[in-house]
């Protein structure tokens, strides 16, 4: 009796904690939110079938046979695309006739993304090997600024070349 007596006169002198302020710790649960796979992008032979079932049947029927689970919303969404694929059926067919771009989901035409003229790239392709040659180690920094230097002089815009770390990793 006299331990738990002690015990008690313990926990009354001991000062009591404040409320936490401020955000409360979220170790527990999960750290980012799952996926939900809402946009869902087709590759171009399912959209020549739906194409091709479209011509068929007509819009209801192909929306119920390929898009039948969706909702109002989503049905109505997926119609629109539909008539975006009618309108772009040159595109889907032959993209669609090759083994090759089947099974792609999206196309962009080759060098599109290039900004730099193969000409400028093969000139700074020739400085780093002349670097190489004297012994001079070429970071990534004298590269972007080689390359900044040369799209200024094929008159490309600040905005329009930035010599970004993809840019420099594909080179």
């Amino acid at each position: 009796m006299a331990i738990h007596k002690r015990a008690m006169e313990l926990t009354y002198d001991q000062p009591q904690r404040l409320p936490k302020i401020g955000r409360p710790v979220s170790k527990y649960g999960p750290k980012k939110k799952p996926r939900q796979y809402k946009n869902t992008v087709v590759t171009y032979s399912e959209r020549l079938s739906v194409i091709q079932y479209f011509d068929t049947c007509g819009m209801q029927s192909t929306l119920s046979a390929f898009y039948g689970n969706l909702t109002m919303t989503a049905r109505e969404t997926m119609r629109k695309k539909i008539y975006s694929w009618l309108a772009n059926r040159d595109h889907i067919e032959t993209m669609a006739s090759s083994a090759r771009t089947a099974s792609k989901r999206c196309w962009r035409p080759l060098s599109a993304g290039t900004t730099l003229t193969a000409a400028a790239e093969e000139q700074l392709a020739q400085w780093v090997l002349d670097m190489r040659k004297d012994g001079v180690p070429v970071t990534q920094a004298m590269l972007r600024v080689m390359a900044l230097e040369a799209a200024i002089d094929l008159g490309i815009e600040d905005h329009e070349f930035l010599a970004g770390w993809h840019w420099i990793h594909g080179f």
